[in-house]
């Protein structure tokens, strides 16, 4: 990402955590990850005066993590790979999240396709041929961002067919 000129939010492996870093950033907050789940399942957010033994953290079998929660739109872009190279197809803006029994964040659905600029192409287009090059990936495959202003934050690859691909078909 970062050598795409994309950024990423801050994270920390839950057992690493330091619970002070929560009190330091009372205004993005910190989002808990389940990296086991899907479509914003296991998502949540974390309680400034948490500590991780606080969430039942067992080192041996949790993977979850601590990211540092950016505001701004939800993106999640479609790109193909191919022998001949790779682009970014188009691209849908996620439903803001609502509150759920399940977690904080689940997937709503999307909107789209958003349009970008060409500046905002190319940089997408540029990402996808590193991951595609460092991965030997091909066929259809999407990653989901935060667009803050004039700056975009990694927040997942997913190398499958995905919810959103159905509105840019």
């Amino acid at each position: 990402a970062e050598s795409s000129g994309l950024f990423s939010p801050r994270t920390w492996e839950l057992s690493t955590f330091r619970p002070e870093v929560a009190r330091m950033n009372p205004t993005q907050g910190l989002l808990v990850k389940d990296l086991n789940q899907a479509g914003g399942l296991g998502i949540s957010t974390w309680e400034s005066e948490q500590e991780p033994k606080d969430l039942g953290f067992d080192s041996k079998i949790d993977h979850r993590v601590v990211q540092e929660r950016i505001d701004g739109e939800a993106i999640g872009v479609t790109f193909l790979s191919s022998s001949h190279g790779s682009i970014a197809l188009g691209c849908t803006e996620a439903w803001p999240p609502q509150t759920h029994p399940w977690g904080s964040y689940i997937y709503h659905g999307s909107i789209g396709p958003v349009s970008l600029s060409r500046v905002e192409w190319a940089v997408l287009d540029g990402f996808a041929e590193r991951v595609a090059c460092h991965a030997n990936w091909l066929g259809l495959w999407q990653a989901d961002f935060i667009r803050k202003n004039d700056r975009w934050y990694l927040l997942e690859i997913n190398p499958r067919w995905t919810a959103s691909m159905e509105l840019l078909d």
